[in-house]
């Protein structure tokens, strides 16, 4: 026989399971909040007394983010002797980057340290990564050099943006590269820059550091000094005597711009319809450097010509302007206007010309003598000169 009680309770309980399944797997699922940490480069080198740095990002792997706290942990006792700061805080909200200060008492022995960066969260906990530091067994001593100072333009004059260079070298180094160091430059005695560089290496390499922002050039002598590794001094450099290099340099006063004068001679003329005349058109240099400058006329009465011989050339120069009329020329005064163009200057000067009407054209006969006396059957001769009156040449 069947026991059907105990059936429909074994029923009853499947069903019930089936429910409590149905109902979990309808539940919203959240996210937990989870982040990396990476901290970089994995090996840095330094000396007693020196400060390094690290770069710490923190990225985000699952949100909502929330806030994260850096901090060197587990703290084990070979990090003693050894200070951390993190900038600009310990802190933030993923993601973000952080510089991780580590600071090398002046008594910590020699070898490799191992450090653990951490970052903190009360949901995830914690999550590290670690780098290395080896600490070197004497200070940091580079024999540094600078030289061959320079200057672009080589020969300023006043109000010219100037730019400074010089070749710096690591002679001799008991540390690796690259290696910071600065380099600062000082005008007549007076702070011009600084700045703190990279030097890549190798031993000897040139590596040329420029002044980004020019100086306005100013009249008189003048003096640059480089140094590298100014004072206080961040190694021990056996050879200071190169640790500076010094250009001497002066301005002169800037040129005067362009400038040149135009006159004329005479400036005024007469001349009669038909006939030519000229002027003497100087044109004088009266500051700067020499450029072309041309010459040009307007005002000229109709049917009259003219020409400048030369028309343009470097000032200080002489030039015959010639003025040609014709017999039909109508009588007036006549006001000109001469110009010289050149340098981007234009000057001007006036010139009068007088023309007088061409007189009509005639002739005039005349017999000389004009009277004789002669007996009957002699001869007596006498000259007919005919003469043309302004340029009268009809037949």
């Amino acid at each position: 026989m069947t026991d059907l009680s105990h059936s429909k309770i074994g029923i009853t309980i499947a069903a019930l399971l089936s429910v409590i399944l149905l109902l979990q797997s309808s539940r919203p699922v959240y996210a937990v909040f989870n982040f990396s940490v990476n901290a970089e480069p994995e090996i840095r080198y330094a000396f007693p007394g020196q400060t390094v740095s690290y770069t710490v990002t923190v990225s985000l792997i699952t949100a909502p983010a929330s806030v994260v706290s850096l901090l060197v942990s587990p703290w084990t006792p070979q990090l003693d002797g050894l200070g951390f700061s993190f900038s600009p805080s310990a802190s933030g909200t993923p993601p973000f980057a952080r510089t991780l200060y580590v600071a090398v008492s002046t008594s910590k022995a020699p070898g490799t340290y191992t450090i653990p960066v951490a970052g903190f969260n009360p949901t995830p906990g914690y999550r590290t990564d670690y780098v290395q530091l080896v600490v070197l067994a004497t200070a940091p001593i580079t024999d540094w050099s600078v030289s061959n100072p320079a200057m672009n333009p080589p020969s300023p004059k006043v109000g010219d943006p100037t730019t400074f260079s010089v070749v710096l070298r690591a002679l001799s180094t008991n540390r690796p590269y690259p290696q910071s160091v600065r380099v600062a430059a000082a005008l007549d005695g007076g702070f011009l820059g600084s700045g703190t560089l990279s030097y890549p290496g190798p031993t000897g390499a040139t590596m040329t550091v420029t002044l980004t922002t020019p100086w306005m050039a100013t009249e008189g002598p003048h003096t640059i000094l480089w140094a590298v590794d100014p004072s206080p001094y961040s190694y021990q450099d056996p050879y200071r005597y190169n640790n500076e290099a010094v250009l001497s340099f002066s301005v002169s006063a800037a040129p005067p711009p362009f400038d040149f004068s135009l006159s004329a001679s005479p400036s005024t003329q007469k001349v009669t319809a038909g006939q030519s005349i000229s002027y003497v058109i100087v044109v004088a240099l009266v500051s700067g450097s020499t450029l072309p400058v041309s010459l040009s006329l307007a005002g000229l009465p109709s049917g009259v010509s003219h020409s400048f011989s030369p028309p343009s050339s470097n000032p200080s120069y002489e030039s015959t302007l010639q003025v040609a009329t014709t017999k039909t020329t109508a009588a007036g005064t006549y006001t000109l206007s001469l110009t010289a163009s050149g340098g981007g200057l234009t000057k001007t000067a006036s010139l009068t010309l007088e023309i007088e009407a061409a007189p009509e054209e005639d002739f005039s006969i005349a017999a000389a003598p004009s009277t004789s006396e002669i007996e009957q059957g002699e001869v007596s001769t006498h000259t007919v000169t005919i003469s043309g009156i302004a340029g009268f040449k009809s037949c």
